[in-house]
């Protein structure tokens, strides 16, 4: 008996019941059923489209009617339905659209269609949109209504058309199927919603898997980084040369920014920053012949830093979303204005991307698409995936797309911004809400084939700073001289007479306190059965500033029933130091320092590692020098952050202690639990008489620290996966610019400020050029460092004959009101801005 009807049975009862989320193996087998009823064969034997029926409640059997059950259904099926007899065809248990239709085909006494697969294509993306666009009516409280529309007789005529062969006539009336898809769209929401596909690169996937991408026939845009850009043109030309074509040809856009996605953002100052994206945006034009203008990145974290250069380089639109599972702040929109520093604005696209490399995904994109619409005053949906790895059903979604706009617009994402017209809403986030970079979790190898990956951070900002030492260096000579400080008057040594300190730790029997190191800016004391620093002061302080140990932290989780829930820092375990010797000792240049040997204990008694620790003085500075050498009786093991060997700070515990952290060698405010610092912590006590005092760590490249307790924090000297660690830190105490000492100490020195620059404001700077009409030309960047927005005046040694604001790749600005008052420049900068100026002097 010939088929009169198809029917595929879905997991609801009402489409406004269809499940949000399902199985992975649900979903598959349900898109497989269902894009099997709209093979041409079967459409044009039925002459009506497909319709569906409830799996829970089943409809009576009827001859002329094609059943076909979606395998992962079939239990529940079976459970309503008479399992063993079906008064038409049925379709069970069948799994895999290709062998559905072939048994859909048996089932109904059709022959074996031999169809052209880019035809057939076209009716697997024509199902495929109709259920989407179905749900999403039903979605958005609305229906679709087909059936009252010309949309079934075009489905049939298409159909029986690519059964015939006449394949322009098939593609004609799916035309029209498409054009009632948007008309019952157009009643639940009349104007565009925006979807962005994109395809992130990794040196895996370039070559077939990324030629295939691009040859979608939907707009898409290309993620990468200039690493990856880099080995995408040495490695694959073809993949490289399809790229540059559909760029030329306006179906792809170029989304990036940086040269490699290592380090991440935070490690970075800011001349970093902006250098990653420098080079990267080089990379893309030296082999594709133009640059990025979205930017985005698949890991490295976002930065507050980002608006105000994202701007100046060029860009149109940003990715909120990093796809490393990094969770930056929710604006709660589809499309912002990321507002930074200095009110610099850029759009930016902040939805979480869909990751469509499941069916699952593919089927609960009406769930997304209506929370967008309803919530939005833009709404736009991200898909991505990595080349080569999306669902299949991707492929038909595209293919419906670039035929309709039933299922969204899909848009490059550069066309977007251009379109979307600057309506987002605008966010602003403080700096210290942008998550921080993690520590690995994989345990790190202890031979030569992997790093210890705190020793790379560490020789990484060395590097940098290296750089940025000299090019301050070369600025300096400009700059005038900052005022000379008065010498720190030598303290009365008193007359003899012991105070506390020596009754405790006593003296010497030269007279001399060997547990204390003074050079008249700070006294430090150590302690004679730890090892540690016991206090570091001024000499006109009232108390110690700070005290430090070293310790390896352990996590044991309770164990307590009435306590499943308790936090890590509840159950940490840290070891004691126990010094065998503690002796001052005379260094090879000739100044005195204090040196400690010792065992690492743990709360049971065993000795788990040993210890080397020596102290000593910056001759001229309040700044004290700890170098320090950890070996364990074994590897750690477990997660980074409760597994660990830290370098521990504490101060009084009734002090009210604001943490500012370093973030591109800018003081950030922070309440963190744990964050990375690689340049400086600073402890800034907030006195309620008399000034604040700072105790600053100059961490030398160390990212991660932990706030243990109140008034404790932990620099983490060594990751789980090492046993043995040799590391410099230093503690200063009142430094008025934390950064640049902490660039001074990375490579190896410090040294009080030679010029005269505002104690807020850090000077970046590029090399020297001089210009046509023999004057001398120097671009400057003003880098505000502590959150403090006002005026900022700058002393030149010599009187500037010109001086203008411009963007950060050289382009002039008149937005910034620079002055020139005699040899100073005078101009305002908002909190953490970076404003960069080209300032012109007589040779």
């Amino acid at each position: 008996m010939a088929i009169e009807s198809i029917q595929v049975f879905l997991p609801c009862q009402t489409l406004d019941g269809f499940p949000a989320t399902l199985e992975e193996d649900e979903s598959e087998d349900l898109l497989a059923a269902w894009t099997a009823a709209w093979h041409p064969g079967l459409l044009a034997a039925a002459g009506t489209v497909p319709a569906w029926a409830s799996v829970d409640l089943p409809p009576a059997s009827v001859p002329t009617t094609l059943e076909i059950v979606p395998a992962a259904l079939d239990s529940r099926f079976a459970g309503q339905a008479d399992a063993t007899v079906a008064a038409g065809p049925r379709v069970r248990g069948v799994r895999g659209r290709e062998q559905i239709v072939a048994a859909a085909l048996a089932a109904g006494g059709l022959p074996a269609a031999s169809l052209d697969a880019e035809l057939e294509a076209e009716f697997v993306a024509l199902g495929l949109a109709t259920l989407l666009a179905e749900v999403l009516a039903r979605r958005m409280r609305s229906a679709a209504n087909l059936e009252a529309s010309g949309f079934g007789a075009d489905v049939v005529t298409a159909a029986r058309a690519a059964t015939a062969g006449r394949t322009a006539e098939a593609i004609e009336a799916i035309r029209s199927c498409y054009v009632h898809l948007e008309t019952a769209r157009a009643r639940y929401y009349p104007v565009d919603f925006w979807v962005l596909d994109l395809v992130l690169l990794a040196e895996a996937t370039l070559g077939p898997p990324l030629r295939a991408e691009v040859a979608s026939p939907a707009p898409l845009g290309i993620v990468a980084s200039g690493a990856t850009v880099a080995a995408l043109a040495a490695r694959h030309p073809d993949s490289l040369a399809a790229v540059r074509a559909a760029v030329a040809a306006g179906r792809v856009t170029l989304c990036g920014g940086r040269d490699d996605d290592t380090p991440a953002l935070d490690a970075l100052a800011a001349e970093g920053v902006l250098g990653s994206l420098r080079a990267g945006q080089a990379v893309w034009r030296e082999q594709l012949g133009t640059g990025p203008t979205v930017y985005a990145a698949r890991a490295g974290c976002a930065s507050p830093l980002l608006p105000q250069l994202l701007g100046q380089l060029g860009y149109v639109g940003a990715i909120w979303s990093s796809f490393d599972g990094s969770r930056l702040p929710e604006p709660h929109a589809g499309l912002v204005r990321w507002e930074g520093a200095g009110g610099s604005l850029i759009d930016a696209v902040a939805r979480r991307p869909v990751d469509v490399r499941t069916t699952a995904a593919i089927l609960g994109l009406p769930e997304r698409i209506s929370d967008a619409l309803d919530h939005d005053h833009t709404p736009v949906l991200t898909l991505a995936h990595y080349a080569g790895t999306a669902s299949r059903w991707l492929a038909p979604l595209r293919l419906a797309a670039s035929r309709s706009t039933c299922v969204g617009t899909f848009v490059a994402p550069e066309e977007f911004f251009r379109r979307s017209g600057h309506v987002g809403t605008t966010m602003a986030f403080v700096a210290d809400d942008f998550p921080p970079t993690r520590p690995p979790a994989t345990p790190h190898a202890t031979g030569a084939a992997s790093r210890d990956p705190i020793a790379v951070a560490i020789d990484a900002a060395v590097r940098e700073a290296e750089g940025i030492v000299a090019a301050r260096a070369a600025l300096s000579g400009l700059l005038r001289p900052a005022p000379i400080a008065t010498p720190a008057a030598a303290l009365p040594r008193g007359d003899g007479r012991r105070g506390l300190w020596s009754r405790l730790v006593g003296r010497s029997r030269s007279g001399r306190d060997d547990l204390l190191l003074d050079n008249g800016l700070v006294h430090l004391r150590a302690h004679r059965e730890s090892g540690g620093i016991l206090a570091l002061r001024r000499p006109t302080d009232r108390g110690n500033r700070v005290s430090q140990q070293i310790a390896i932290r352990s996590t044991s989780r309770s164990t307590d029933p009435a306590r499943p829930w308790s936090m890590p820092e509840d159950v940490a375990e840290y070891t004691r130091m126990r010094a065998d010797t503690v002796a001052r000792l005379r260094t090879a240049a000739g100044s005195d320092c204090i040196e400690s040997h010792g065992r690492l204990v743990s709360a049971a008694g065993a000795e788990v590692g040993s210890f080397v620790q020596r102290m000593a003085l910056v001759a001229g500075a309040p700044v004290a020098l700890l170098d320090v050498e950890v070996r364990l009786a074994a590897t750690l093991e477990g997660p980074p952050l409760d597994h660990h060997v830290a370098c521990r700070f504490a101060w009084n515990e009734n002090d009210d202690v604001r943490i500012r952290r370093s973030l591109h060698a800018q003081g950030v405010e922070t309440s963190r639990g744990w964050f990375t610092a690689p340049h400086f912590v600073n402890l800034e006590r907030q006195a309620t008489r008399g000034p604040e005092d700072v105790v600053t760590i100059l961490t030398g490249g160390l990212p991660w620290h932990t706030l243990a307790a109140g008034h404790v924090l932990d620099s983490i000297l060594l990751l789980p996966g090492g046993s043995a660690a040799t590391r410099r830190l230093a503690i200063g105490l009142d430094l008025e610019r934390p950064w640049d000492a902490a660039f001074d100490f990375l490579v190896g020195r410090i040294q009080p400020a030679a010029v005269d620059v505002p104690d807020n404001l850090r000077l970046t700077a590029a090399a020297l050029e001089p210009t046509a009409d023999g004057t001398t030309r120097v671009r400057v960047g003003l880098l505000e460092s502590v959150g403090r927005a006002g005026e900022v005046r700058i002393g030149w040694a010599a009187e500037p004959i010109r001086a203008a604001a411009c963007t950060a790749d050289g382009r002039s600005r008149d937005d910034s009101g620079v002055r020139i008052d005699g040899r100073t420049t005078a101009v305002h900068l908002g909190a953490h801005e970076w404003l960069h100026l080209d300032v012109e002097f007589h040779r």
